[in-house]
């Protein structure tokens, strides 16, 4: 593109972020509507409500109520009130009263251009007569609370009876605050259209009733810190609010709320469940439910609104010459901020969003995180977590198009727990809770050396414990000028004899594959290097022997002593950083699992010169994949010692289930 291009797009894109809205007429309305012809000015109104009458009257109201003799008064109130019923725009703009962003005065509800998005979305599935489900990532001041609740309580009034909803909040009064807005509706709301009020439900404070005929709705509020509100056996809609905030407590994870409420809630038409959130982090539950969600897996419609997309944040140039600066960096980027201006106009900001974006960043003296988290351009900077990141996050996305489901979870188990028997009839028992995830078998037919590399990062026995993992990677695509594949994980917590029994009997499983335990215990415990390797030394190598030796051979034939495992230090460790920061960047390995990228994506530089997980998350699948890299990256590449020279087939299940 070109300077008058540039000028011409974002002139187009201007028009459509401030497009005439008109709620009372329909013009500007995000969901399908036809026009109606009041004789002097036309109406548009929503499509579900052309069948209710003959398109003639549609065509000319005026005429045809002459024709058959009705008052066009009267048949304007008729229609009038129909569109409470079926024109949600129309209802807030005429009955709704909410606060502004001050908090003091009242206005009645006209949708913003960002929260017209989000209602197209949300009413779509309700047309189509879908359940709504959706998931709200949220921009600071985007207004997408006051929506859904309202969405919701409309849905009360007008449509189902008995339809009991839920507020869902980290804390108790992040609930009643969204509540509060429901009580101020009520109080607000136009006697003649529907006089409605609250009351307490069997005389809880918790729990209101919506007191207006025989509507019979319950309204009521719970907390990650006071649960019970999510065992209603009857919610019909549920609004689950800051979600990324959740706190686990005795007994309960945001995991488990969730499920409560979901077996509650009917797939049937009319039926909300809506989480939203602020970003905190990555590898957590709201960050899970939104990737599975954008992978289609989930039923979830993922709703994401950028900033600039958010009408507030939006500053009118100084001058010609200041917008043209702009645009010239946009044309030809050379420093960072020039090349996330670029990024923002190729996701469809405009000229003034962008300059407000770096004047609002100027002013308040935001660091580039503090703006990527509370004002970000999409979902993936929205996710960042860390200030100082190890990794750059488009290195992590290009891992992320990689990461599937396994296709086997469960264990794998031998005649006994420890020793010989540990080796004999080794097979793999499925269990959807296990510790082992599989996302390919081993390939038993093609003879190939040097293939397969067991990693294992060792952590603690306790429950709040790092995590022990065992990462197996497959490098057979090496041979050909390919990448090699990490495809299996495992994760426990486990004594540390009994570990290094598992981490062998998978290299077992994996022909024999060489296995690179940890020579150390990065003092989780304690425990001192030679503890843990004489308890690998004396319980596993009597019977597997293919383990990695990090002493010089030539150093051994001259008497040096025996190094097993791969040695993690304060020197080592830069190097494994490197190592897997340049197997992202240039994706120079496939990684399936999505929580190594999770936990790369909180990987952190702390102090300018150390590494480190963001609180509440853990390194210990990274680290165990960096290992299985920078020895791949040290042992010969694999080579075919079959003559036959069989094609290699992927064993996704089967056969290698047992040896």
């Amino acid at each position: 593109m070109i300077l008058p291009e540039i000028i011409s797009e974002n002139e187009r894109r201007k028009k459509e972020l401030f497009s005439y809205y008109n709620p009372i007429t329909g013009e500007g309305s995000p969901i399908p509507r036809f026009k109606v012809n009041l004789g002097s000015s036309f109406i548009y109104l929503p499509e579900i409500i052309k069948p209710l009458y003959p398109d003639e009257l549609w065509d000319d109201l005026p005429g045809t109520c002459k024709k058959n003799g009705i008052p066009v008064e009267d048949m304007m109130k008729v229609i009038e009130h129909i569109r409470y019923a079926h024109d949600f725009e129309y209802w807030c703009a005429r009955c709704v009263k909410i606060t502004d962003k001050g908090g003091s005065d009242l206005m009645y509800f006209k949708l913003r251009y960002s929260q017209r998005i989000l209602f197209a979305r949300l009413y779509k599935m309700f047309s189509d007569g879908l359940p709504v489900k959706a998931l709200l990532l949220k921009a600071r001041q985007f207004g997408g609370s006051t929506l859904i609740q309202i969405f919701m309580v409309w849905l009360q009034f007008f449509h189902f009876k008995n339809w009991n909803s839920l507020i869902f909040g980290n804390k108790e009064s992040q609930a009643r605050v969204i509540r509060g807005m429901y009580s101020r509706l009520l109080k607000y709301h136009p006697k003649d259209v529907m006089e409605v009020s609250f009351s307490p439900f069997e005389g809880s404070s918790k729990t209101k009733i919506l007191n207006e005929g025989d509507r019979d709705c319950v309204i009521s509020i719970g907390s990650m810190s006071d649960p019970e509100g999510a065992r209603s056996e009857d919610i019909r809609m549920a609004h689950l609010t800051e979600v990324a905030s959740w706190k686990k407590t005795e007994g309960k994870t945001p995991e488990d709320v969730t499920q409560n409420v979901r077996a509650t809630i009917p797939n049937i038409i009319g039926a909300v469940e809506i989480l939203e959130s602020t970003a905190k982090g990555v590898g957590n539950f709201w960050h899970t439910e939104w990737l599975s969600a954008k992978r289609g897996e989930s039923g979830f419609d993922p709703i994401f609104i950028p900033f600039f997309l958010i009408e507030m944040y939006y500053n009118e140039f100084d001058s010609e010459e200041e917008r043209n600066k702009l645009i010239k960096g946009i044309l030809n980027p050379i420093t960072k901020q020039e090349e996330r201006s670029l990024s923002f106009w190729n996701k469809g900001a405009t000229l003034e969003s962008i300059n407000w974006y770096w004047e609002h960043k100027r002013k308040n003296r935001y660091s580039d995180w503090r703006m990527s988290s509370e004002f970000p351009g999409d979902d993936i900077e929205a996710f960042q977590s860390s200030e100082m990141r190890a990794f750059d996050p488009d290195y992590i996305q290009r891992a992320r198009k990689n990461n599937c489901a396994p296709t086997f979870i469960g264990d794998i188990i031998g005649d006994a727990p420890k020793g010989k028997d540990a080796f004999v009839n080794l097979r793999l028992v499925e269990n959807s809770q296990g510790a082992l995830k599989i996302w390919y078998m081993p390939d038993l037919d093609t003879k190939i050396a040097n293939r397969y590399i067991v990693s294992m990062d060792i952590g603690g026995k306790g429950d709040k414990a790092d995590w022990s993992v065992i990462r197996v990677l497959d490098r057979y695509w090496m041979m050909e000028g390919g990448v090699p594949e990490a495809i299996l994980t495992y994760t426990n917590h486990l004594d540390h004899d009994l570990l290094a029994y598992k981490g062998a009997q998978i290299a077992k499983f994996y022909n024999n594959a060489l296995f690179v335990p940890e020579s150390n215990t990065y003092d989780k415990e304690n425990i001192t290097e030679g503890d843990h390797i004489i308890t690998v030394l004396d319980q596993v190598l009597p019977f597997y022997s293919n383990i990695y030796c990090r002493t010089d051979p030539e150093k051994i034939r001259q008497g040096a002593p025996i190094r097993y495992g791969f040695h993690t230090n304060t020197k080592t460790k830069p190097d494994l950083i490197a190592t897997i920061n340049a197997a992202f960047r240039d994706e120079d390995y496939i990684e399936y699992d999505e929580d190594v990228c999770n936990e790369a994506d909180a990987y952190s530089i702390i102090d300018g010169n150390k590494y480190g997980s963001a609180p509440g998350t853990h390194d210990d699948k990274l680290m165990a994949t960096a290992i299985a890299l920078k020895v791949s990256d040290i042992i010969p590449v694999p080579s075919s010692y079959d003559n036959t020279k069989i094609k290699r087939t992927r064993v996704i299940k089967g056969s290698a289930a047992v040896i």
